[in-house]
């Protein structure tokens, strides 16, 4: 996000609100305002009536009184699908809200009890999404040309930290919309995105994790820190067979989503010394750099662990070099494997 943001509202426990001349909205919305002429609460004449959210926010948007669709695209957000609408509010209830400026509607609060005001003959951006078992309403409160670009550099840079992946419906990385793949079994769930990396887990495994890594740079076996990070060989395979701290216990040629790819079953002999920090998961051996020093681990490099199960899939795709790589604790790994294994069978690379 570029300079000039910043927090307007305060972040709440489901929701946040930015603006730089213009103000986007994220709320994960689970209650809605009544769409009547009676919005308060008998009972509380202060209180906006509410109910729980409904399955399908898109079409209560569509259906609410207020609201006039102006136009509906399908679009992406972080990596996932979504509905935007353009609205303009074409009518209030006759007693909106006493803190609007002006005639109003209020649509859903968040975790505070606090709503976005949508002013009348004003128009607006609303996109609704599913991440994961969530609906998250992202409002845009311009319309104006120049705004929304600006507007849309911002919902660029989303990135959803940790969700459930949908059963049967495609997902891309956030800053690979070439590579998607689809959950045919509940569990899965998006754990880190970068932009060199992506990172998915299972609910019911501690640590085991699927990762597809662009490889730039790999580290010196003898002394594995960025510093001493150089570009990656032309033939990785090669090199990680010759890793002095490796040993490769079996070699096949495999496919993933139709590119070829050679794939290592990879024990870890031993480990070079390195400070306590850099290996969160314990005796490991750091073997690529990553760009993003937030992205795999923390310590910005992908490494193997002692004793762990690891599996790593080289393969050339365009003119970059992309590692899958399957790791697990050896409790694990029995129920990990075949299951990344499935997973990774739906994989696609798109044009």
């Amino acid at each position: 996000m570029d300079d000039g943001w910043q927090v307007y509202s305060g972040e709440t426990e489901n929701s946040l609100g930015i603006e730089k001349v213009f103000k986007i909205d994220f709320v994960n919305v689970t209650e809605v305002y009544e769409p009547s002429e009676e919005i308060f609460d008998p009972q509380n004449p202060t209180d906006l009536l509410t109910s729980s959210a409904p399955d399908d926010l898109v079409g209560w948007l569509k259906d609410h009184p207020h609201l006039d669709i102006l136009e509906e695209k399908k679009v992406t957000i972080g990596g996932l699908d979504a509905t935007q609408l353009d609205v303009v509010v074409s009518s209030t209830p006759d007693n909106y809200p006493a803190d609007c400026d002006g005639p109003c509607v209020q649509l859903f609060p968040d975790s505070a009890g606090i709503g976005t005001d949508y002013y009348l003959d004003f128009e607006y951006r609303i996109i609704v999404q599913d991440v994961g078992q969530e609906q998250v309403v992202v409002s845009v409160n311009t319309t104006y040309e120049p705004e929304l670009r600006q507007a849309q550099v911002v919902l660029d840079t989303v990135g959803w930290p940790y969700y459930e992946l949908p059963i049967g419906e495609e997902v891309s990385s956030l800053d690979r919309p070439d590579l998607a793949l689809t959950a045919t079994e509940l569990g899965w769930a998006n754990y880190v995105q970068s932009n060199d990396a992506w990172v998915l887990r299972q609910d019911d495994s501690d640590d085991s994790l699927l990762t597809f890594l662009s490889v730039g740079e790999i580290l010196d076996p003898r002394d594995p820190v960025e510093s001493n990070a150089s570009p990656a060989p032309d033939n990785l395979v090669a090199w990680l067979k010759d890793h002095p701290h490796l040993n490769v216990t079996g070699e096949e040629e495999v496919e993933v989503g139709g590119v070829a790819g050679t794939q290592l079953d990879i024990e870890v002999t031993s480990t070079p010394e390195l400070d306590s920090e850099e290996c969160a998961a314990g005796s490991c051996v750091p073997l690529f750099l990553s760009s993003n020093q937030d992205s795999i681990n923390g310590y910005g490099s992908f490494y193997l662990v002692e004793g762990w199960r690891n599996r790593i899939v080289v393969l050339q795709a365009d003119d970059e070099t992309v590692v899958v790589s399957i790791e697990s604790p050896a409790a694990e790994a029995d129920a990990f494997v075949p299951n990344a294994k499935e997973l990774l069978q739906s994989v696609e690379w798109k044009d």
